[in-house]
């Protein structure tokens, strides 16, 4: 007895129905891989809410972050003197974000010691008005102010720093 196939091999609805067959594997696997694999793997719906750092001192990150099932990465220094070294100045994912477990928080330390650059020039025809503002582009703090007599008003004659003068 001899089985007969719906399609004769070498004929054009074999071909179609090999393709269809392919197709409808394809899909299969995709469909498996989208709705099951992948939600499985990457823990889809799945958040932890990320804690406030800031202020947060470095040698104390590690353990706070691990208990929260998340991790830190030094992204970059900035100085502040409103903090104390090495503490949390601002970080990446924002307090109260929703992340994944196992997340890199990328945390701004305060540095160590104030960054050094040069003292800018003020005493060549320099007002006091134009000094202020220079030294405020500079993230400079202006100190005591001493006038003069003079033949100009608010003109910047010297700088000094505690008490030496700076040539």
């Amino acid at each position: 007895m001899k089985l007969k196939l719906p399609f004769q091999n070498g004929t054009l609805g074999a071909l179609l129905a090999n393709i269809g067959v392919g197709l409808g594997i394809l899909l299969l696997l995709a469909i498996s891989y989208f709705y099951i694999y992948l939600p499985n793997r990457t823990h889809h719906g799945e958040s932890i809410t990320v804690p406030d750092l800031n202020g947060m001192k470095l040698e104390e990150l590690n353990a706070f972050l691990t208990r929260h099932d998340l991790r830190y990465a030094v992204d970059d220094s900035t100085y502040s003197d409103e903090f104390p070294p090495l503490t949390v100045l601002r970080q990446f994912p924002k307090a109260g974000s929703k992340v994944k477990e196992g997340r890199v928080i990328y945390v701004s330390v305060n540095r160590v010691s104030p960054p050094t650059l040069p003292l800018p020039d003020l005493t060549e025809d320099v007002s006091l008005t134009t000094a202020d503002i220079i030294i405020k582009s500079n993230n400079l703090r202006r100190g005591r102010v001493t006038y003069k007599a003079s033949p100009f008003l608010n003109y910047v004659l010297e700088m000094r720093y505690k008490g030496s003068i700076i040539p």
